[in-house]
């Protein structure tokens, strides 16, 4: 279920199996999801797998392991194409992930290409 969070954007938790749908007025839209996926999302090759995944799409952004255990993955496209790329995520590493919470904001257009971090 998606809710708006005051000036910040639109913020959505997902199961592991949910697929993201956020309504955008225009598919065409450059948006930017913040992502943080919960779950054993760490020493499982996770980032990696990401970053291939994110060569896939036409997005751009990065992942990195948060202390708490979750990985956080900031990345920036199209409405759609950000779409399809989280739930290629979920699906590659679906046994691993527990929940996924996006939140969308207006993007920057500061990445030009995807990236681990550390």
């Amino acid at each position: 279920m998606a809710s708006r969070t005051g000036d910040v954007g639109w913020r959505i938790a997902l199961s592991a199996t949910s697929k993201p749908n956020l309504q955008v007025s225009n598919p065409s839209t450059v948006l930017r999801y913040d992502i943080i996926f919960t779950g054993r999302v760490q020493g499982v090759w996770f980032r990696a797998t990401t970053q291939d995944v994110a060569r896939e799409f036409d997005v751009a952004g990065w992942v990195r392991n948060e202390s708490d255990g979750s990985v956080r993955c900031v990345a920036e496209g199209v409405a759609g194409e950000l779409d399809r790329f989280v739930v290629a995520v979920q699906e590659a590493k679906q046994s691993n992930i527990d929940n996924t919470n996006i939140t969308q904001l207006d993007a920057t257009g500061e990445f030009t290409s995807f990236s681990i971090r550390y």
